[in-house]
């Protein structure tokens, strides 16, 4: 076993070969830096402990695993302490990529993470746990498959890529603020945006407020090459505003041009390019790969070079002569702080010391450090960080979004659903419907873990205030609530219990992962249910992250003070509203594409004329029976509307 175990540790020393990820065509290193004596104990240590387990009775076998855990464990708690004290001396942009970034499958909390919320809830200790945690995981999970865990693979992280924060003084904030003041006032208020991820869901709504706002000149919007089609720019600018149904008298204000945010310079014609670096005020870049569970080098192709090339381009037409920039606005996230990391300033990123939870928060923090760097270097840039992103906040319309909390809601309540109609199907079918509404209804979560959202109107609201205020430049933005208002875990699932009429089991983390999911798992392999128990297994243990004890607080204060914006709406009502407009309008995701955006034309109306019958500010007030019994009508209004549309063709012809 040692011979073994002396052989393991030297091969994982080697930094293997991967093919080039980016485009560029040089490899990338493996930034996997870990001591080969501490690799040889540890395998030595579980191989010692885990080779004669299979010839052991059951009873005697769940023993030697469980002795094999503790035993590891403790090696593994000395050897990480010893390690951490070597990397605190290393310089910050020296820490290998695996000491600020959880290798693990994207959402997965092992036994010895969920342990620690039992073990002990201090939080000075939270390091020590912390290191505990990773190591088990990493190491006793490669050696131990009898343990239940299954090998991650190791990161990469391209070699061209700083690590090391820019310094950023005061007085260097202050003069970007002063000089995008200064051009602000000498284009007389002028607005002219070059706007990126308009097809998005946060863009979408940036259409409906800047057509609204009488200071935004023009806008030109980047449309992505792929999604086009075979549309004119005046066709696909028709589509993209009408959905909207937005007066047909803003339609010159917005213009349509074809690019790629990987490209260097948006990969823009040179005419066009050559256009707009003369007429644009602000930049504006929203575009981004919001999914939680991509590999990483689809999320930093989008999520890192977008943002550079927008830093690159924001540059260029800054020291273009006689140019009328005044700054770059980046759309980034809360997250960029990572996972379990306390309280968060606004104008702080303490990385690489937290943990992410996948690889879209750790792009978005990459993308966040490139921008400081192009701040340091004169660029007059602002980034605003929203939190998860919710529909609006007086009707939940969310431009048929199904992602972050929208896929929460739909996939408990089309579980539900689907549950109660699989009675009289076959035996299969009501078998899978059963195992599917179970596990939707099962979340590993702390009760008292906190819930961080915010609206879509007014991450946009955001936008247009950075846009008026040229103080905003320099400064990071929190679009979230207030640490002191957000909602629990038990919250979150009480009203969705309220809303849709169905039992929520918050389970114990530890149980979740060593009872529940397994059980799951292998009653989905004997009755071989496809591949829709494994993606709602992928779901639940990535959105699980988000309700952990001792999850980061994301201060604010800076949306109000820097970009003056109004009151942060009330996370409870907001959910409230969410969940019924999913449920009506939305139907718990089975209403896509255009019939969306018809069916949400249709509940904004319907939805301020019952705020005004009911004598409401916030139909989030309106208890759930209530609203229920008020909806009944929605389907109906749905057809009238379809109706009133047919008869006003027939008329035009």
């Amino acid at each position: 076993n040692l011979q073994h175990a002396s052989a393991l540790a030297s091969s994982a020393s080697r930094i293997p070969e991967v093919p080039a990820a980016m485009g560029g065509g040089a490899s990338e290193e493996v930034a996997l830096r870990s001591g080969v004596g501490v690799r040889a104990a540890l395998a030595a240590l579980s191989l010692a402990v885990t080779t004669p387990i299979g010839r052991l009775a059951p009873k005697k076998r769940r023993l030697g695993i469980t002795v094999g855990c503790l035993a590891s464990a403790l090696l593994v708690l000395v050897s990480g302490l010893l390690r951490r004290n070597r990397l605190q001396g290393l310089p910050p942009d020296e820490h290998p990529i695996d000491e600020f970034i959880d290798w693990r499958d994207p959402g997965r909390r092992g036994m010895a993470m969920h342990s620690e919320m039992l073990l002990v809830r201090f939080h000075r200790y939270r390091s020590v746990l912390e290191l505990l945690r990773r190591f088990v995981a990493s190491y006793v999970s490669r050696l131990s498959p009898r343990l239940g865990y299954r090998m991650v693979p190791e990161m990469i992280a391209p070699p061209q890529f700083t690590w090391k924060r820019p310094t950023i003084t005061q007085e260097l904030r202050q003069r970007l603020a002063d000089a995008a003041e200064k051009q602000h006032h000498i284009n007389g208020g002028t607005v002219r945006v070059f706007f990126t991820g308009v097809t998005g869901f946060i863009g979408q709504e940036f259409l409906v407020q800047a057509a609204a706002d009488p200071a935004i000149e023009e806008v030109f919007c980047l449309i992505w090459d792929r999604e086009r089609g075979d549309l004119s720019p005046e066709k696909f600018r028709e589509k993209l505003l009408g959905r909207q149904a937005i007066d047909k008298r803003h339609y010159s204000r917005f213009h349509m041009l074809w690019g790629d945010i990987s490209k260097d310079r948006f990969g823009l014609a040179p005419d066009v390019y050559s256009y707009i670096t003369g007429r644009i005020t602000h930049v504006i870049h929203c575009a981004a790969n919001v999914s939680f569970s991509d590999p990483y080098e689809k999320s930093y192709r989008a999520n890192v070079l977008g943002a550079r090339n927008a830093c690159i381009f924001a540059e260029q037409i800054q020291r273009t002569p006689e140019n009328h920039f005044v700054s770059l606005v980046l759309i980034e996230t809360c997250y960029i702080h990572g996972a379990n990391h306390g309280d968060c300033l606004e104008n702080d990123l303490d990385f690489p010391s937290g943990y992410y939870n996948n690889f879209y928060e750790v792009t978005k923090a990459m993308a966040s450090i490139d921008g400081e760097r192009f701040l340091a270097s004169g660029v007059r840039l602002a980034q605003l960080c929203p939190a998860i992103v919710m529909g609006r906040a007086s009707d939940g319309n969310n431009n048929g979004d199904t992602k972050t909390g929208n896929a929460l809601i739909n996939i408990i309540g089309r579980a539900h659903m689907e549950a109660k109609v699989a009675g009289m199907r076959p035996l299969r079918q009501r078998v899978l419907a059963t195992c599917v509404s179970s596990l939707a209804r099962t979340y590993p979560a702390d009760p008292h873990g906190s819930f961080d959202s915010t609206c879509v109107d007014r991450v946009v609201q955001g936008m247009l205030a950075s846009l008026s205020r040229p103080q905003a430049v320099a400064h990071r933005v929190h679009l979230a609530t207030h640490p002191d208002m957000q909602i629990t875990a038990a919250e979150v699932y009480g009203i969705i219990e309220e809303e849709l009429g169905v039992r929520v089991n918050v389970l114990n983390p530890i149980l979740h992962h060593c009872l529940w999911d397994p059980l799951i798992a292998q009653l989905q392999h004997l009755v071989n249910m496809g591949d829709a128990i494994p993606r709602l297994r992928n779901f639940v243990k990535i959105f699980g992250a988000y309700f952990e004890w001792g999850a980061s607080r994301h201060m604010v204060g800076n949306d109000m003070q820097v970009l003056g914006l109004g009151p942060r709406p009330e996370p409870g009502k907001m959910l409230r509203i969410a969940v019924r407009h999913n449920q009506f309008v939305q139907k718990f995701g089975k209403c896509r594409g255009e019939e969306v955006f018809w069916r949400e034309r249709v509940w904004e109306k319907f939805c301020v004329d019952l705020a005004a019958k009911l004598g409401v500010q916030h139909l989030g007030d309106v208890p759930p029976g209530r609203f229920r019994d008020e909806a009944r009508v929605f389907e109906s209004l749905v057809r009238d509307a379809r109706a009133a549309e047919r008869q006003e063709v027939c008329a035009k012809l």
